[in-house]
């Protein structure tokens, strides 16, 4: 009797523990900037940020991913303890675009949104894709060539430019007729 007292004990209080610890819950803060991410733990969508995730069973790690248009998905392994004050915060990052540029003829100065870029041709990798960009070609004894450049998504743009000569008609009279016009 006394060994079946003892084992229904060890088996009362292994179950209490158990309970106990199943029972356990914590809260996790979802934080990003900028915010609106959809937030998916262990692939399963739970909300945008910012937001508080209630009911997460601590110490057992789990998958966040953080997505939001025009932005680098944030993916991490999170493991929430037993503490009040369990945070995920992030910093997203823009998706960049590649933008291939080539000119007829090339060596033509490339100005994007105001910065230099360098010269024809050049892969540029640096633009976010969210915004519009306004491109200038420039080449001497040729016309400047404006471009708006708006990417779609990460697909990348390859823009092959001709540039045009910087020529003109020109009407010449002379009084008295008959004289020789030299132009350099």
């Amino acid at each position: 009797m006394k060994k079946f007292l003892s084992f229904l004990f060890v088996c009362t209080a292994g179950l209490l523990f158990a309970q106990d610890g199943a029972s356990k819950r914590v809260s996790v803060e979802f934080k990003s900037t900028p915010e609106g991410a959809q937030v998916f733990v262990d692939g399963e969508e739970k909300g945008m940020t910012p937001f508080v995730l209630s009911n997460m069973k601590p110490n057992k790690s789990r998958h966040i991913r953080m997505e939001l248009d025009d932005y680098e998905p944030y993916d991490a392994i999170f493991t929430p303890l037993e503490i009040s004050n369990n945070q995920v915060s992030t910093r997203l990052e823009p998706v960049k675009g590649i933008l291939l540029l080539t000119s007829e003829p090339s060596g033509a100065s490339i100005t994007v949104n105001g910065y230099s870029h360098g010269e024809t041709p050049r892969l540029i990798t640096v633009l976010e894709t969210k915004d519009l960009h306004s491109v200038v070609l420039k080449k001497t004894g040729y016309l400047d060539r404006k471009l708006e450049i708006k990417f779609n998504g990460r697909r990348p743009i390859v823009q092959n430019v001709k540039l045009l000569l910087n020529s003109g008609v020109a009407n010449i009279t002379s009084d008295p007729e008959g004289a020789e016009v030299v132009l350099n």
